[in-house]
């Protein structure tokens, strides 16, 4: 049961810097004009903002997730 869920969890996080990053990406695409190479790079650094802030809401459910299964 514990690998099940952390298998889980391991989905999840993978799952969510994916849609995060390429949801990010395509829409950096999509956008109109030409962007420079700070604008990109501000964007990037607020994609890397976001994912730590997921994997550090994901680290902790992985840590409830131990604790409710060891109790």
């Amino acid at each position: 049961m514990r690998k099940v869920n952390l298998l889980f969890i391991v989905l999840l996080v993978f799952l969510a810097i994916y849609f995060s990053f390429f949801k990010n990406i395509s829409a950096q695409d999509t956008a109109s004009g030409s962007i420079l190479g700070s604008q990109i790079t501000e964007k990037l650094d607020k994609i890397l903002i976001q994912q730590t802030e997921i994997l550090k809401q994901i680290e902790a459910m992985s840590k409830e997730i131990k604790a409710r299964c060891t109790r």
